[in-house]
């Protein structure tokens, strides 16, 4: 692989790192999924809380991993 090529890569993975592109596909797969699972919710309201309780605390875990990723700015 010759210098330039190699740059471009580490130029785009500066690109994809600086606007967190997979952190951010995770929390749009995820969202998708959650409101998958509410309209599962909805339509079989007589199944227990507990499920639908896990999926939308894991809202929560989702958050703060993509809040916690990507570059740390300053110091």
């Amino acid at each position: 692989m010759s210098g330039t090529h190699k740059q471009w890569f580490l130029d785009a993975a500066e690109v994809i790192d600086a606007w967190r592109v997979f952190p951010r596909a995770y929390m749009v797969v995820y969202l998708c999924i959650l409101w998958d699972v509410h309209g599962w919710y909805k339509a079989n309201a007589s199944y227990p809380d507990v499920y639908v309780n896990v999926v939308w605390g894991a809202v929560g875990v989702m958050t703060g991993f993509y809040v916690q990723s990507g570059r740390k700015w300053g110091g």
